[in-house]
């Protein structure tokens, strides 16, 4: 993907890093639940599908994830299949979705997650899926709401931040799909929304970033 390359070093980012990971997120899709996950939900009645797909769907257009998610899971179609590619051949496989050569590191990721804590099974609680490092809170509602139609009642521990408007929604999804870990992404927007540091996607991402790179 052009202009990926740039913002790769996502620990040592400047003003002008920040800038050009605004461009390439503005550059994207701007859906974050691409309709296409609900197809596949339903169409394969399978959760592993299901949940890398809605990792591959995030700031990508429809018709670019069905594709990624067609060729990827006619190499591998299992946890243990896909931590068996390299790095380099998921990337090639998901291209070009956005931010695919993170997406290749955090799929690698969650599917060694899912061998070594639930036995290649995915899940069906947002709490357990959000042990699965690289799936944010809004990755997991929207498992959970495809799996099983609906919510659980409650969770037992609340979240650190309790609620998100659409755009804080957004910023935290991007930051956990940039590879920053959900605790410390939520603690320092649950801050800069406190602060009343901005309110556009923009102006908090930036906030966000900003601290998270120091």
């Amino acid at each position: 993907m052009p202009g990926l390359k740039k913002i790769e070093n996502l620990s040592a980012l400047d003003a002008r890093g920040v800038s050009r990971a605004l461009k390439v997120l503005r550059r994207e899709a701007p859906s974050w639940n691409a309709p296409i996950v609900s197809f596949i939900a339903v169409q394969h009645r399978d959760p592993f599908r299901t949940l890398i797909s809605c990792i591959l769907s995030l700031r990508t257009k429809d018709a670019t994830t069905a594709a990624a998610s067609t060729r990827l899971f006619a190499r591998a179609q299992t946890p243990s299949a896909i931590v068996a590619l390299s790095p380099k051949t998921i990337e090639r496989l998901i291209f070009p979705v956005g931010f695919y050569r993170t997406k290749a590191r955090v799929i690698r990721g969650i599917c060694r997650d899912l061998i070594e804590k639930f036995d290649g099974r995915v899940p069906d609680e947002i709490d357990a899926l959000l042990t699965l490092k690289g799936v944010g809170r809004k990755t997991a509602e929207r498992m959970v709401l495809e799996l099983r139609d609906k919510l659980p009642e409650a969770a037992p521990t609340a979240p650190a931040i309790p609620t998100l408007n659409a755009v804080e929604e957004d910023v935290l999804s991007a930051l956990i799909n940039l590879g920053y870990q959900r605790a410390p992404a939520e603690k320092i927007l649950a801050a800069v929304v406190k602060e009343g540091s901005g309110k556009s996607f923009d102006q908090i991402f930036r906030a966000v970033l900003g601290r998270l790179s120091k």
